[in-house]
């Protein structure tokens, strides 16, 4: 999943949003069909939430609304060690799941 998600960041800053989201998508629905306890698991899955904020803000305004978002860089989805575990709700997995569904 985690190839995914960089692929998305590289279509992304290469000029190419809808095959980014396509490749964004391929990711998450990977992610939550194997899921698990792990906190790498949990780890990457943050990472995508986070990925689709600065597309959606990318996307509709231009810009990310906050301008104190870590804008994902390359390598985002490599370097997940410092990610914090405790940020993870179990919300989220419904919410990335209606944005996934929502990109077809």
């Amino acid at each position: 999943m985690e190839a995914l998600g960089e692929h998305s960041l590289a279509l992304w800053n290469a000029g190419r949003p809808e095959d980014s989201f396509g490749a964004w998508e391929e990711g998450v629905e990977g992610l939550l069909a194997a899921r698990d306890q792990r906190p790498s698991w949990t780890q990457t899955f943050l990472a995508f939430p986070h990925a689709a904020g600065y597309f959606s803000g990318m996307s509709l305004w231009g810009k990310v609304p906050n301008p104190d978002f870590a804008i994902p860089k390359p390598g985002l989805f490599l370097a997940l060690d410092n990610m914090p575990v405790e940020k993870y709700q179990p919300i989220q997995d419904g919410l990335l799941s209606q944005i996934s569904q929502r990109q077809n």
